[in-house]
């Protein structure tokens, strides 16, 4: 194929309904579905996340008959499939919101999806903070809850930053499964117009967008990781 055939390929992609009229609306839905589910994940996540490690037998309040339930809750979570949490999520979600189709029925089992997820990387990078300083703190009188709030997650600031980024490029691939319940956004667009229509520019394109939405969201949250840790702002020797 030479360049003049190649250019009108891509010509009539662009020019293309299913695209122009389609698309924006497809990536403004997962942008609102990411959005709203990557709040909640953070709100829920961190602190479970903590309240885990406090309970873990290397925390500061160590209940083992607490945490080896709570743990295992929480592998259950992470293991469970998507696409089945959604079938599962979907009768649940109809009753409360009175629909489980479009983009405001997938917030709910996105975030139930991920939130776990999230608390576990928390969990996993609290335990990365010095006990020695932990230590220090109880030594000085602070609380437990001054100890957590104010040493162990702001210690682990970058790495909290991290944990959240790949929760929400998890949350953007879960956004586009989706697509097969009916879900909305560019799942949806891919599945309907793509796949069950044999357009496969389609989903090229509509794969090509979840892509670069990924990388968005791994280059910006690594920056504000970076911002966040002491060792990379503290201004280098000559």
């Amino acid at each position: 194929m030479g360049i003049a055939e190649t250019l009108a390929v891509g010509a009539g992609v662009l020019n293309d309904p299913a695209l122009t009229d389609k698309l924006p609306a497809a990536l403004g839905e997962t942008l609102l579905m990411v959005g709203w589910s990557g709040a909640a994940t953070i709100v829920l996540g961190i602190p479970v996340g903590l309240a885990l490690h406090t309970i873990s037998p290397v925390g500061l309040r160590p209940v083992p008959g607490l945490y080896r339930p709570a743990s295992a809750l929480i592998n259950i979570a992470i293991s469970l499939p998507f696409v089945m949490l959604v079938t599962l999520a979907l009768p649940l979600v109809h009753l409360i919101a009175g629909r489980a189709t479009g983009w405001h029925a997938t917030v709910f089992p996105l975030t139930i999806a991920t939130f776990p997820f999230l608390a576990r990387l928390v969990e996993i990078s609290l335990r990365s903070v010095p006990r020695g300083r932990l230590e220090a703190g109880m030594l000085a009188g602070a609380s437990p809850i001054r100890i957590a709030w104010g040493i162990q997650l702001r210690e682990t600031r970058p790495r909290l930053a991290a944990d959240v980024t790949v929760a929400l490029i998890s949350l953007i691939s879960c956004s586009a499964l989706v697509g097969v319940v009916g879900g909305g956004g560019l799942g949806y667009l891919a599945i309907s117009y793509g796949y069950n229509r044999f357009r496969t520019d389609v989903m090229v394109v509509t794969l090509l967008v979840i892509i670069a939405l990924v990388h968005c969201v791994q280059v910006v949250g690594m920056r504000i990781a970076g911002r966040l840790d002491p060792a990379t702002a503290r201004p280098q020797p000559a």
